[in-house]
């Protein structure tokens, strides 16, 4: 039986509507999650089923806490989650299937608190190599070849407990022309001990947060 849709849309134009990637449109579609009907080799997607979307994330769009942001970066890291039920975890699992952790990251900025200082240029390495802070965003790009290019990029993960040391080591201050990101965790640390490097989704997601247009096309190249 045909699909009879209204207002149709091209895959891509319904990637540009709900903030994904063609291909993650193309998913929704092969899952039952968004009306289509494949027309002369090609999908054209129901507009109105796509403005269904759009306004129930809307409606899901309260930012998770540092727990369920943290533990949804867990599962898609491909880790098993800690600190949450199985309910919960499961939830997770398939708000993270329906939308795609690009489509989510704008829920997940209870992870860390953000803060922006500067680094003389010549204690940027030692700032980078500081056990106390795990790279991601652009400082971590190069380590996963990611395709950016930021030699100057100085941004991590600190916990609440090693700030204040891992300032003062590096004489970090406030400056109207900030260098380094500092991401604060104040709640459990999300990390396994000695990592350096953030994993590849929660780089993604620092990557997508970035001033930098080629930061957010380098993070969404990644999740794709």
């Amino acid at each position: 039986m045909e699909v009879a849709i209204r207002h149709p849309l091209a895959v891509a134009e319904a990637a540009a509507a709900l903030g994904v990637s063609p291909q993650r449109v193309r998913a929704l579609i092969g899952s039952g999650s968004l009306r289509a009907r494949r027309v002369g080799g090609r999908w054209l997607v129901d507009g109105d089923a796509v403005e269904r979307r759009r306004r129930g994330e809307r409606l899901q769009a309260r930012p998770l806490s540092s727990r369920n942001a943290w533990a949804l970066l867990a599962i898609a890291s491909g880790e098993r989650p800690s600190g949450i039920d199985p309910a919960a975890a499961s939830r997770l699992r398939c708000r993270l299937a329906a939308r795609g952790l690009a489509g989510l990251a704008p829920l997940l900025a209870r992870r860390a608190r953000r803060i922006a200082l500067r680094v003389h240029p010549g204690e940027r390495g030692r700032l980078l190599g500081d056990p106390a802070l795990v790279r991601s965003g652009a400082a971590a790009a190069a380590d996963l070849r990611l395709g950016l290019f930021a030699p100057d990029a100085a941004e991590g993960y600190v916990a609440a407990a090693d700030l204040d040391g891992l300032v003062a080591r590096h004489a970090l201050r406030p400056s109207a022309e900030p260098n380094v990101v500092l991401r604060v965790v104040d709640g459990s640390w999300p990390f396994p001990p000695g990592a350096r490097v953030a994993p590849l989704p929660v780089i993604a997601v620092d990557l997508l947060e970035d001033d930098d247009p080629r930061a957010q096309a380098a993070g969404r190249a990644a999740l794709q």
